[in-house]
């Protein structure tokens, strides 16, 4: 029983790290967004873009880094450095509309409440009735502290995302109604 034990855990490990294990580039880049968000929580600009920079490196066109290499430029002022991650952002992510409500987020977590909002209308220009523009805004709103504004967005981002059959938007705009 122990060698057959010992068999089946050896296939599951040889299957696991040939088939499913994320490959190092994917791992690197979680690990890095985890720690960027830790350290845009802290408003360690400089520390999370260098971080930043020195995983694009080995994975130069990922959209998640790229973007946050946008938002950690903006937020220390180097406005050509920026645009040139935005655009590089939008290149990577191929679609305008999710690289829109990505960069509004991203400059939402970073306490950009005007980048945030300037991200959503963009967004909105795009698809005026997506769910997630009125879910961003909502989220700009309550940052500002513009409770009524906020409620009334969040129930429009539900029931846009009921409707668009977005059951996980729909719960969590709710539960940010409540």
């Amino acid at each position: 029983i122990a060698i057959a034990a010992a068999a089946l855990l050896a296939v599951l490990a040889f299957v696991y790290s040939r088939w499913l294990a994320p490959s190092p580039e994917v791992a690197q880049v979680m690990s890095t967004l985890n720690q960027v968000e830790q350290l845009v929580g802290d408003q360690n600009w400089d520390a999370a873009a260098s971080l930043v920079e020195q995983t694009l490196q080995t994975t130069p066109d990922d959209p998640d880094l790229l973007v946050w290499a946008a938002v950690l430029a903006e937020r220390r002022g180097e406005a050509e450095q920026a645009a040139a991650f935005r655009t590089r952002t939008e290149q990577a992510a191929g679609d305008p509309l999710r690289f829109q409500l990505t960069l509004g987020m991203k400059r939402l977590q970073a306490g950009d409440a005007d980048g945030a909002e300037a991200a959503a209308q963009s967004a909105q220009a795009i698809s005026p009735n997506e769910a997630q523009v009125f879910f961003l805004l909502g989220n700009v709103a309550e940052m500002r502290g513009q409770v009524q504004e906020a409620l009334d967005l969040y129930q429009q981002a539900s029931g846009l995302a009921e409707q668009q059959d977005n059951p996980q938007l729909t719960v969590i705009a709710r539960m940010r109604y409540g």
